[in-house]
């Protein structure tokens, strides 16, 4: 099963309504005064008692799972969220059943931050049969990942919204397919909805609520027309306060949000400001460094204790100049970011890695986030159908085991991936200690960067079966020469002959297997230096030739003549 996701990301004006809204189920509602109610992760999952999890969540600090629910559906009235502002890794809807709306569970919902992604979506919203509209009007800012909504066969007011303006990527990186086809409404003209783009498409969440876009002047929300505070993110109550903000751009100290936590408190996932003891009170670890309390302790750094203020605080301690501290983490298949996310700062791993991912630009530079600290793996490695450009992501591996193999007796192997064009750097070094290496079908890697591989790990006695010449760099040029070309008119009349070897030498080219030969008629000589390209493909004509014979033309006409060589290398 797919599951699709989507990700909504403008600045919204907070409707009157939801700010007074509050869930009867709940009890009292806290007062607005108090410390932020920080929540962890919250599956709401069969039982529809496990909605109360959410009872006065201001943050969910983890994941939202909202999955396989079959209520009434006047039932889903009773509920109501307004004080959650924020979830920090992705929100996930599915197969939920008689739900119309999210707009009066999370209506005050303004940022998901996308730290922990689902299958490289921050928003999922998938087969929810009775859905109608996405609803989450106070969404503004999703700061990693894309939206997926998809198979919500009654779902309209979904391509009314910006999405890219709530996303940080392009429009065509937020996956919205395959939900009501025919019977939705465009905005109405009567509420004055703005746009993108001088007569673009009107944007809007519901045939009686706009989407509210901020200038670009105003990257943490706006209200009223006027920018919240450079410190706030997805909208404010007051412009002038950083204590006003709906969610934190950079770390919440208590009631406001601040650009660094004061010198007393350690960093907290990111975005908060915690004391030593609140930071013990989680069980985590006090890195003092770096001011900063982690779940673990990174690459660079060691578990130990530390006796501070009368109490025994869990510490990292950083193993010393030059000394790399190994953490060992259990073998897992990259199939997507959030598997990759759980290999972060690992540098051995205990049985064999493979990659197998797809996605763009963004899915490289997670990779490398993620993978960049892994020196050495037990088993296998194995990267098969990615599409991703170059190694570089396992820039620190120096050791490949062996222990565990692929497709025999192979060690690291490389296959089926249509965009690799290069490994590691030049200078990397490699020791394979069991294995061979199994290199097919990557038509954009040159064998040349595969040779230099072999040579660097001191491997012999490959053969075609391991490295296929006729699979790999076979769709790019990967050894380009300078040409000597001369023509000469011919004894047969309206003919030339074109004469073509090595620059500088008349050696034949011996392993060529034939000749392009682009050519234009000139009106007067040219060159490669004139203002227009002489050799632009787009007027030029083109023989292809096998080697000896001859080209037919007017004899008496200049030409401009461009050549290519192909061959076996």
């Amino acid at each position: 099963m797919v599951l699709v996701i989507f990700v909504i990301l403008s600045s919204f004006l907070i409707p009157a309504w939801a700010s007074d809204q509050h869930d009867s189920s709940c009890g009292e509602r806290p007062s607005p005064h108090r410390d932020k109610i920080i929540c962890g992760s919250i599956d709401v999952r069969n039982n529809a008692a496990a909605l109360k999890k959410l009872c006065h969540c201001d943050v969910i600090e983890g994941h939202l799972h909202f999955v396989l629910l079959d209520w009434k559906s006047n039932q889903f009235n009773n509920f109501s969220f307004p004080n959650l502002r924020e979830v920090t890794h992705h929100v996930l809807v599915y197969s939920v059943f008689h739900l119309t709306t999210l707009r009066g569970l999370f209506p005050n919902l303004a940022v998901i931050r996308g730290k922990v992604v689902f299958h490289n979506y921050a928003l999922v919203i998938y087969e929810v049969p009775d859905l109608t509209e996405v609803g989450l009007v106070s969404l503004t800012s999703i700061l990693r990942g894309f939206v997926r909504i998809e198979k919500n066969s009654q779902l309209c007011f979904v391509k009314t919204v910006a999405w890219e303006a709530i996303t940080t990527g392009d429009r065509e990186d937020n996956y919205v397919k395959r939900n009501r086809a025919e019977g939705c409404h465009r905005c109405p003209e009567t509420l004055g909805c703005p746009s993108l783009r001088p007569g673009g498409r009107r944007l809007c969440w519901s045939e009686d609520q706009c989407q509210t876009l901020c200038s670009r002047d105003c990257p943490g929300g706006c209200l009223r027309g006027r920018c919240c505070h450079a410190e706030c993110l997805g909208g404010c109550t007051d412009p002038e306060s950083p204590s006003a903000c709906h969610a934190c751009r950079n770390f919440f100290d208590g009631t406001r949000c601040v650009s660094n936590c004061p010198g007393d408190k350690f960093k907290l996932d990111g975005h908060h400001c915690v004391s030593a003891s609140v930071c013990l009170q989680r069980n985590k670890f006090l890195r003092e460094e770096s001011r900063e309390c982690l779940d673990e302790c990174p690459a660079g750094t060691r578990r130990s204790t530390r006796l501070l203020q009368q109490k025994e605080y869990r510490v990292c301690v950083t193993c010393g100049p030059g000394v790399r501290c190994p953490k060992v983490c259990v073998a897992d298949e990259v199939k997507s970011i959030s598997r990759a996310q759980n290999l972060r700062g690992c540098t051995i791993i205990s049985g064999s890695l493979t990659v197998s991912i797809t996605g763009g630009e963004n899915v490289m530079r997670e990779l490398e986030d993620s993978l960049q600290d892994i020196e050495e793996v037990e088993g296998f490695v194995k990267i098969f159908r990615s599409n991703v450009t170059s190694l570089k992501f396992l820039k620190s591996l120096r050791k490949i085991g062996g222990d565990e193999h692929e497709y025999g007796n192979y060690s690291l192997v490389v296959v089926d991936n249509p965009n690799l064009e290069t490994l590691w750097t030049e200078k990397k070094r490699l020791q394979i200690v069991l294995g061979k290496l199994f290199f097919h079908f990557n038509p954009r890697l040159c064998l040349h960067h595969i040779r230099k591989l072999i040579k660097a790990a001191n491997m012999t006695n490959l053969s075609e079966t391991d490295v296929a010449s006729a699979s790999n760099g076979d769709k790019v040029t990967c050894t380009v020469n300078h040409l000597n070309v001369s023509v000469q008119s011919s004894p047969m009349f309206g003919t030339l002959v074109v004469h073509v070897s090595l620059h500088g030498t008349t050696r034949h080219l011996s392993n060529a297997t034939g000749y392009y030969i682009h050519y234009k008629i000139a009106p007067n000589n040219v060159s490669l230096f004139s203002n227009k390209n002489p050799c632009d493909d787009d007027e030029m004509l083109y023989y292809s030739l096998i080697i000896g014979t001859i080209v037919k033309e007017n004899a008496k006409t200049m030409n401009n003549l461009f050549v290519k060589v192909f061959g076996t290398a």
